[in-house]
């Protein structure tokens, strides 16, 4: 299994604040050399599974997001955190040792990406690769002023309507509503790139933006209060991992 994490800082006008990120890969046989790493309760769910595939993306999401727990709080053993699913799908931290952390998980083919970030600052990432079988389905998804956005700034509209339905669906999981919540109220109204990265901003949810980047045949999206901000740099450091 490969991995990669770092611990990134956030500054806001009047605090300052980390978030952990974390990304592994590897085959199924890879992954299981690390069940030691899961809870009790994480092993005993893990074992109820019979298809690979599931199996699969319960160790990339578990892996990946105590590694990016343990580059936020410095907290181990792995087996002592159980990350267990609320009522809404969305990943809850129990740990009598960590408190206030919240997670953010995605997976896509054979690696996990987790953000583990403090409660008082929201956050949400999501990945996916790029797939033009799926431009139709994806451009359903979108309002007429985000496909004019699309055509006007990308030459392949497969890549922009999936940098699109990433920013929306990491903002999905800040509001822990997933799929769903109909994708056209996360509107975005403007997308702009800066360097290597694209910012983008929500129209009905301006506190918000999306910084996105794409990395070989995947594109990433990290979701953020508007007003904060952090070493891009850093961040990329990371993604650079996907190619």
């Amino acid at each position: 299994m490969k991995t990669i994490a770092a611990l990134i800082p956030l500054t806001r006008k009047n605090s300052e604040h980390h978030f952990g990120i974390s990304i592994i890969s590897g085959s199924i046989k890879a992954l299981e050399l690390n069940l030691a790493e899961l809870h009790p309760k994480e092993l005993e769910i893990y074992s109820s599974y019979k298809h690979e595939r599931r199996k699969m993306s319960y160790l990339l999401g578990r892996l990946s997001a105590k590694r990016a727990i343990s580059e936020l709080t410095h907290f181990n053993p792995f087996n002592a955190i159980f990350i267990d699913v609320a009522v809404f799908e969305f990943p809850v931290v129990k740990c009598l040792a960590i408190q206030n952390i919240q997670l953010s998980i995605s997976h896509c083919n054979n690696i996990g990406l987790s953000i583990a970030f403090p409660e008082s600052h929201p956050m949400g990432i999501d990945f996916e690769e790029i797939n033009t079988n799926n431009r139709g389905v994806l451009k359903d998804q979108m309002t007429l002023e985000e496909i004019q956005l699309v055509e006007y700034l990308f030459s392949e509209e497969a890549k922009g309507y999936t940098l699109l339905w990433t920013a929306k669906e990491a903002l999905s999981k800040i509001f822990r509503t997933g799929l769903m919540i109909d994708f056209k109220l996360l509107e975005l109204d403007e997308i702009v790139k800066k360097g290597t990265v694209w910012e983008s901003t929500f129209k009905y949810c301006g506190q918000y933006k999306a910084i996105s980047y794409f990395s070989g045949t995947y594109v990433c999206s990290l979701v953020l209060p508007k007003y904060s901000s952090f070493n891009i740099s850093e961040l990329l450091k990371v993604f650079k991992f996907l190619d």
